[in-house]
Order: C-alpha cells, then sequence, then structure tokens
C-alpha cells in the first residue's frame, strides 16, 4: 500500500514538473518566434525600399547598354561610310533608315571617281556588271546585306552615257517579289550616279508552302474570273505572262512564301499555304 502510494506520488510528481516546463518555456517560444517574425518583417521591408533602387539601376544598366551599341553602330557605320568615300568619291549625299541601313546614295554626273578599267564603257554590259558588284561589296555592310538574304543580278540597262545594274534580295533562292530591290546607276565613267536600295536584312516567313504551282494557278484563275466583266471567256488554258513562286513581303519585316502570276496583264500573287489571294492588281492601268 505504501509502495503503491509511492509511484502514485512520483507520478504526480512528473506531471507537476511537466505541465511547470510547459508554462514557462511558452513565452520563451513565443518570444523567439515573434524575433523571427520581426527579422522577416524589417527585411521585407528592406526589400520593398530597395527595389526602386534596384530596379532603377538595373534599367540604367540597359539603358547604358544600349547607348553602346547604338554609338557602336554610329561608328561602323561612319567606318565604312569613310571607306566607301576613299574609294569611290567624296561628293555623295547618303541617306539611312530609321535602322541604320543605307537606302540610297545619290551623286553627280563626273563628280566623283571613275571606273579603275581605263576604257570603261556604259555599252559594255560585263564592264557595268562588274563596276555595280563592286559598288555593292563596298556598301554591304551599310545597306545589311547578308548570307542568309543573298543579292542576285536581274538585268543590265546599257546606254551612251549612263548604265544601269538591277538586284534582288532573295531567301532559300526565292526571291522577295514587293522589296529587296537596288538599282546601281553609273555615269559614262563608271562613277556612281545613283543607289537606290530597299533591302531587307532579316525576313520572318509566316507560311509554309502546301500547294504546287498548277493548284495556285487555278486559284488565281479563278479569282480573275470573279474579278473580270468576261469572265466566260477566260479559262484555266490560257496562258500566263509570268509565274514563279516568290517570297511575297505582307508587313514591314513579315514575308509569305507564295505564287506571282502575270495573266493577261493582272498580277495575282497566291498564299503558298493555303490558296488565298495576297494580291490582286490589273499593272496595265499602273
Amino acid at each position: 500500500m505504501i509502495r503503491g502510494g509511492k509511484y502514485k506520488f512520483l507520478f504526480v510528481s512528473f506531471l507537476f514538473i511537466l505541465l511547470v516546463y510547459e508554462y514557462f518555456s511558452r513565452p520563451i517560444k513565443s518570444a523567439h518566434e515573434r524575433q523571427l517574425a520581426n527579422q522577416n518583417q524589417t527585411q521585407q521591408v528592406a526589400r520593398t525600399v530597395a527595389s526602386p533602387f534596384i530596379g532603377g539601376e538595373n534599367r540604367l544598366n540597359r539603358e547604358n547598354e544600349s547607348k553602346k551599341e547604338q554609338e557602336d553602330e554610329e561608328q561602323n557605320e561612319k567606318r565604312n561610310w569613310d571607306g566607301f568615300l576613299k574609294n569611290f568619291g567624296f561628293d555623295f549625299t547618303p541617306e539611312f533608315s530609321e535602322n541604320h541601313h543605307l537606302t540610297a546614295i545619290r551623286g553627280s554626273l563626273g563628280s566623283n571617281l571613275p571606273a579603275s578599267t581605263r576604257d570603261f564603257t556604259t555599252t559594255s554590259p560585263p564592264q557595268v556588271a562588274q563596276r555595280a558588284t563592286d559598288i555593292l561589296d563596298a556598301v554591304k555592310n551599310l545597306v545589311g546585306i547578308n548570307d542568309r538574304y543573298p543579292v542576285q543580278p536581274t538585268s543590265i540597262r546599257t546606254g551612251p552615257l549612263t548604265a544601269q545594274a538591277f538586284y534582288q534580295e532573295t531567301y532559300n533562292s526565292l526571291p522577295l517579289a514587293n522589296a529587296g530591290h537596288l538599282k546601281v546607276d553609273l555615269g559614262p565613267k563608271g562613277e556612281l550616279l545613283v543607289l537606290e536600295s530597299d533591302y531587307i536584312p532579316s525576313v520572318e516567313i509566316s507560311n509554309q508552302r502546301k500547294i504546287d504551282t498548277s493548284t495556285a494557278k487555278s486559284k488565281a484563275f479563278e479569282n480573275l474570273r470573279r474579278t473580270q466583266a468576261h469572265s466566260d471567256s477566260i479559262q484555266n488554258a490560257v496562258p500566263t505572262d509570268s509565274e514563279r513562286p516568290v517570297i511575297w513581303m505582307s508587313g514591314k519585316n513579315q514575308g509569305k512564301i507564295a505564287y506571282q502570276f502575270m495573266i493577261q496583264g493582272r498580277e495575282i500573287v497566291i498564299d503558298a499555304e493555303n490558296g488565298s489571294v495576297l494580291f490582286n492588281r490589273d499593272r496595265r492601268q499602273s
């Protein structure tokens, strides 16, 4: 009986000690939690206060980087232009796009350096082609011409006093139909009179070629019959004046793979993916 009472006393004492420990440790634990909470709040406030300065610093860094890139572009532009003047003459007026790409050079008759070939004549297609190629090579970086979108010669026009060489921008061997044209106009001694360009350094193609030329031609004739007054006389057997796959520019840098047809004087451009009409115009009235 005494032994049982002893165990009971020990058990009650143990419970009492646990209760006392829990009571006195709770404020300490709460105080520690409050301290951690205060630290977190202080850190959050510090981040909030500092964030405009950090964001401002990042923005300033970006602005400085952008300014440096612009300065580098301007220096390269000046260096390339100075090199061109040294080789072709100094009486030129350049024109640049908002993206710092050369769009035109305007000179005057007899005021700039002639071709290096002494017997140069504007009636010789090979000499005109070579002189125009030399000029394009010299302005390649200024215009933005790159290997992804090379230019190909399309025609040469000769004459007793002047000659012109024409070039066309291409992508995957397809010509840009309504952009990417370059013209070099030469004087009697091979001096540059005018260079004009609407070359596009980068083109984003937004479709794929899914229909063939025959299907596109049927779409073109279908559209022609809807727009012509005497549509019954227009048959698919009517020969086209010309037809070719092209890149049709539908926006500033946006292009579509398409088929371009000339049928009875009307230009019709068909989307190579879905067969829709991208362009229709009577060139006899243009």
